[in-house]
């Protein structure tokens, strides 16, 4: 592990790189500085899970096997050995700049391990997450612990960034971070790859699902994501338009109550969990339109890469990303009862979060998300202009650029 000392020593440090469009984006950026000769790169995971693969020059640890998901004492235990660990390896490897994210617990790690060891070195944080609404659904004792906590420990860091203008607010009111800490660098969405990617073949077994107008939603299976809103909307959508199909990328724990809502609706056959999959573009690119149903979010990644297909998007204007993404208005200019057609995208209103049984009618929102879809896939110049403004869209987005801002932040933290 011996470097070279006229480079710069990063480690970055999150919770694994199991699917998801957080841990997507940190091996894009780590993978990135791979490239340039001035870095010296460590990578440490909490946990041994990897859908995601990296430069093999780069100088991999994970400190524990296996995963917590679910269970709090695993997690609890595995969070106290990466502490442990993450201490030791620092001190010998003396970086000149340690990057966690991804997960809040990454960073929460972190920065107690800068804030224990009183080390020199610069530790910037990336905000993936939506704090607000991830400790709203916590428990009321978590909640508040953490809602001491991360101001506390969060004014010990050098730099954060945040992946959308509406999450550095949010950080500056809600949690009361220095505005001049937090810089807003949108996640790099590599476009090039994107497109060639999204030209793959699908497997013969799906083939025949996208023979059919299909509605795609790509995600993990979980409350954020609100998904059984789209089930419940499809319902309407399907009195309309018979053919249509919709689709499923991604795992998750409410995979089970998602495809029993949909069998209760009578949709088993028209609903299809398809999983996770390493090259979501090629059945993105392959479906009518991409609806996001997401309760919150911290950027929406997702919104973007189905704009690089050539795909339209119908999004709620959800906390936070959506709206950043799909207008040129602010977040003061939203309307919070009707949908609206914006110049790259849909969007509908914030879905409510309610769990529903089958039996129970269509929400204000579910009608508005039916309608948006119903809209867009039935009248041709409304579907053509979208299709249209995905070019324009993606132009916004720029992987070199967002790469160039991290290493800006990196050396800044240095001077």
């Amino acid at each position: 592990m011996m470097v070279c000392s006229k480079k710069i020593r990063v480690v970055f440090f999150i919770t694994s790189f199991r699917g998801g469009g957080a841990e997507k984006i940190f091996q894009q950026i780590i993978n990135a500085l791979a490239k340039r000769k001035y870095f010296d790169l460590f990578v440490f995971t909490i946990e041994n899970e990897f859908d995601y693969e990296l430069s093999p020059n780069i100088f991999l640890k994970c400190f524990t096997n296996g995963h917590s998901r679910n269970n709090k004492l695993v997690k609890l235990k595995n969070s106290l050995i990466a502490f442990y660990k993450l201490y030791k390896h620092l001190r010998y490897i003396k970086p000149d700049v340690v990057i966690s994210g991804a997960t809040n617990r990454a960073n929460i790690i972190a920065l107690t391990v800068k804030v224990f060891t009183r080390a020199g070195y610069k530790s910037i944080i990336c905000e993936h997450t939506n704090l607000r609404e991830y400790y709203k659904n916590k428990s009321f004792i978590e909640s508040s612990i953490m809602l001491f906590l991360i101001p506390l420990l969060y004014s010990h860091v050098d730099k954060i960034v945040t992946v959308s203008k509406g999450l550095a607010l949010d950080l500056v009111q809600q949690y009361h971070i220095k505005a001049k800490k937090i810089e807003v660098i949108y996640n790099p969405i590599n476009v090039n790859e994107i497109i060639r990617k999204r030209s793959e073949e699908i497997e013969p077994v799906f083939k025949k699902i996208f023979e059919y107008p299909v509605i795609i939603n790509v995600g993990r299976l979980s409350r954020q994501k609100g998904q059984w809103h789209l089930i419940r909307a499809f319902r309407l959508v399907k009195e309309k338009l018979p053919e249509t199909k919709l689709v499923f990328l991604g795992r998750g724990p409410l995979e089970v109550y998602l495809r029993k809502l949909a069998e209760e609706f009578g949709l088993k056959k028209d609903v299809y969990f398809l999983g996770f999959h390493k090259n979501p573009f090629k059945f993105i690119a392959r479906a009518k339109v991409f609806v996001l149903s997401s309760l919150w979010e911290s950027f929406g990644n997702v919104i973007i890469e189905s704009l690089a297909c050539n795909t339209p998007v119908i999004a709620t204007d959800c906390d936070f990303g959506p709206r950043e993404i799909l207008s040129t208005k602010s977040y003061s200019n939203r309307v919070w009862d009707k949908i609206e057609y914006e110049n790259y995208g849909i969007l509908v209103p914030p879905l409510e979060g309610k769990f529903y049984t089958s039996d129970e009618p269509l929400s204000r929102g579910e009608k508005l998300l039916a309608e948006s879809i119903i809209n867009l896939l039935s009248n041709k110049k409304v579907y053509s202009f979208y299709k249209e403004a995905c070019k324009k869209a993606i132009k916004n987005f720029s992987f070199e650029k967002a790469i160039e801002n991290y290493i800006e932040v990196i050396k800044n933290s240095l001077l």
